[in-house]
This record gives C-alpha cells, structure tokens and sequence, in this order.
C-alpha cells in the first residue's frame, strides 16, 4: 500500500512531504508541475479544427515540429487564443501532451 500511495496519488504526496518538512522543521513550497504563471499563446488552426474546437474538441494537434519549450511547459491555467479566418476562441490549457497520430 506504501508504494501505491506515495506514486499514485499527488495530495497524499504532497501531505507526507509537508509533514516531513515539518518534522525536519525545514521550509517547503509544493507547487504543481509546471508551475508558474500562467501565460497566453496563439494557435492558428485550419477551419474545420476551429469549427472542432468551438464544437467541444478537448485537443487540438499541434502539427509537426511544434516549439516543445513552448508547450509542453505551460503552467496550468494558461489561455490558448485559437484562431481561424478572424476568428478566435479562447480555452484555458495546461502542458502539452505527446499523442500518437
């Protein structure tokens, strides 16, 4: 139960290092990962995936080559503005995932 605990299940984590900090009676910040503030980015996206997006599409492909420091690190709550022939919608993101095609 130990192992599951600790690796499966962050608050639980994050519980057991606070008080061990405590314990220890050393300072510590718990912070998901990535954190930061959020930030704001533009995907230009084809109409049909706009049209998908304005629909509920969850994900949106980022196409070959995308700048992986630039995505795959957003911190949670950043806005991504998407955008097709003038128009736009904005979504609230978190870190880019790495999908099979």
């Amino acid at each position: 139960m130990g192992s599951q605990r600790a690796g499966g299940n962050r608050a639980t984590v994050a519980e057991l290092v606070l008080a061990a900090a405590k314990k220890r009676a050393v300072s510590v910040n718990i912070v998901e990962w990535p954190g930061g503030e959020p930030k704001q980015i533009d995907l230009n996206v084809t109409p049909q995936m706009f049209a998908s997006v304005r629909k509920g599409r969850m994900a949106v492909p980022l196409g070959d080559g995308p700048d992986l420091a630039h995505v795959a690190g957003l911190p949670w709550g950043s806005i991504a503005t998407v955008q097709s022939a003038g128009e736009k919608l904005d979504r609230i993101v978190g870190p880019g995932l790495l999908a099979d095609r």
